[in-house]
């Protein structure tokens, strides 16, 4: 049986020295189709069956809609970790939309974009993800800021965690992984929100 890692999602919105809200970390059950399969490959499986994104298929959908079966030696090397400032294609991403999560999810519903004008947020590097290692469990920890200075107080609902393959045709494929749909996080204009989401591993004996 192959067993999956589990994933916790927090939250904190601060404004100068003062934290204005904090959500700790809570299970967070949302791994979507990408995630899955993607995990399966590695495993050893191939990615197979380029048209349909449904159950029973193994394959991946990038953030444009396109299904994709593409895979070579880099295609292991799926990152999540090293986003710059200003770069909202991949690593953490935020946003307003409200509906459920599903597990053909493939996007966000609405992404805000980054920018300083109103109804965008300014996105930040991503920090350098962190491991730590006790009994059996790792746990990795990957952190993004976001910058409001937008003029207006921004609503977010939603967040993801975006990745990218470089495929065999030498093209970035950006790819979703998991999607969380929340309680609105309210962000003042000049404040500061903090995502933080923790990957645990159980690989004791």
């Amino acid at each position: 049986m192959m067993i999956y890692p589990k994933l916790k999602l927090g939250l904190t919105i601060s404004k100068g020295n003062e934290i204005l809200e904090h959500r700790p970390m809570v299970d967070a059950h949302s791994w979507v189709r990408n995630f899955y399969n993607h995990y399966t490959f590695l495993a050893g499986a191939f990615l197979k069956d380029a048209t349909t994104f449904s159950d029973g298929k193994m394959n991946l959908k990038d953030t444009s809609g396109s299904v994709f079966t593409e895979t070579s030696s880099t295609s292991h090397c799926f990152r999540i970790d090293t986003a710059g400032a200003g770069t909202e294609s991949w690593g953490i991403v935020v946003g307003t939309g409200s509906t459920a999560v599903t597990i053909d999810d493939y996007i966000l519903q609405t992404r805000t974009a980054h920018g300083t004008t109103s109804g965008k947020i300014s996105y930040a590097a991503a920090t350098a993800t962190t491991a730590s290692w006790v009994g059996g469990i790792v746990t990795e920890t990957l952190v993004r800021y976001f910058n409001n200075n937008s003029g207006d107080t921004l609503e977010i609902t939603e967040s993801g965690i975006y990745g990218y393959f470089w495929n065999t045709v030498a093209v970035w494929k950006y790819v979703m992984i998991c999607r969380d749909v929340f309680a609105a996080a309210s962000i003042p204009d000049a404040a500061q929100l903090k995502m933080v989401y923790e990957v645990t591993f159980d690989v004791s004996p």
